[in-house]
């Protein structure tokens, strides 16, 4: 990624001083950063889930993290890991913050087609998880269909909380397959990885409105810290991070203006007529015999006494 020295950031600072070109490498630029401390947090956040550390993985999530898969040679994907342990509580954290419900397995890896929704993801995680139930839960693989696990996967299952920035909502769709070059090598040009649907549906996942998150203490769990599931560190990195964030919040809307300025002079020029036009029949209205304003238009004549 070249220095930010070859990207003209003073330009952007005054206002229309740079060019559409200059914004669209100013937004690449912003996404790589972004991406490069994304991808060393969601270390911590598969370490977090693996340490049933609920606390740490609520504090990541709400932090901003995307909670992709991160291990190269792991044989579970990060919502794997949590239906394996059991954790319905953790498993449904994970997916309210748009995990990927995709499973690590051979037969699904390569012998399914690539899922286009959230619900095809669900799908070809319960039948995995149906697969295999007898290994990670045999005392109650007797089940079958009404196992808990089951039952919860057959929901209609959907992330409903909000991401950082749109480049986040492209970190949902290029994970929503398990990606084994993506998470080796996180990079923009890979997150467009062939095998995830390029309409995989991403529509219910908005951008909040402002940054960085309210509601908690910015500083992670002590207990998380102490034990070792979160490093020293973990604040300082999570602080560069919103910083980084809000950075590419702001290249984002400048590069959008244009469009969006577009948007609002077609819809004003379709509201115009519309407003005028009905502007016309409330005046002919309150001017008719009988009329509100043909009321008071005499009445205020009569009052004037001139």
């Amino acid at each position: 990624m070249p220095s930010s020295r070859t990207f003209p950031w003073s330009k952007f600072k005054r206002i229309g001083a740079a060019s559409r070109a200059d914004l669209r490498d100013l937004v690449k630029h912003a996404e790589g950063k972004v991406e490069e401390l994304d991808a060393q947090l969601s270390e911590d956040l598969f370490r977090a889930v693996g340490s049933h550390d609920r606390d740490a993985v609520a504090y990541l999530l709400w932090a901003g993290v995307t909670p992709r898969f991160q291990q190269v040679q792991a044989v579970r994907t990060i919502l794997q890991q949590a239906l394996c342990d059991r954790d319905l509580e953790m498993a449904t954290l994970l997916s309210d913050h748009h995990a990927s419900f995709m499973p690590i397995g051979e037969a699904l890896e390569y012998g399914v087609d690539s899922p286009s929704s959230v619900a095809q993801t669900a799908r070809y995680m319960w039948e995995w998880f149906a697969n295999n139930v007898y290994l990670w839960d045999p005392a109650n693989a007797h089940l079958g269909c009404n196992h808990p696990t089951l039952q919860w996967l057959s929901a209609a299952l959907r992330g409903t909380a909000g991401v950082p920035c749109k480049f986040h909502k492209q970190l949902v769709r290029a994970n929503a397959h398990y990606h084994n070059t993506y998470n080796l090598y996180p990079s923009r040009s890979i997150a467009g990885d062939t095998r995830t649907h390029p309409n995989f549906d991403v529509s219910h996942v908005d951008v909040v409105r402002s940054w960085p998150p309210r509601g908690k203490p910015q500083w992670p769990p002590p207990a998380s810290v102490a034990d070792g599931t979160l490093r020293p560190a973990t604040h300082f990195h999570v602080l560069e991070y919103w910083s980084r964030i809000r950075r590419l919040r702001r290249v984002e809307a400048a590069y959008a203006a244009k469009d969006h300025w577009r948007t609002l002079r077609v819809f004003v020029r379709r509201a115009i007529p519309v407003a005028l036009y009905w502007q016309e029949v409330t005046q002919k209205r309150l001017c008719a015999p009988g009329g509100v304003g043909r009321k008071r238009d005499f009445d205020a004549y009569q009052a004037d006494g001139f």
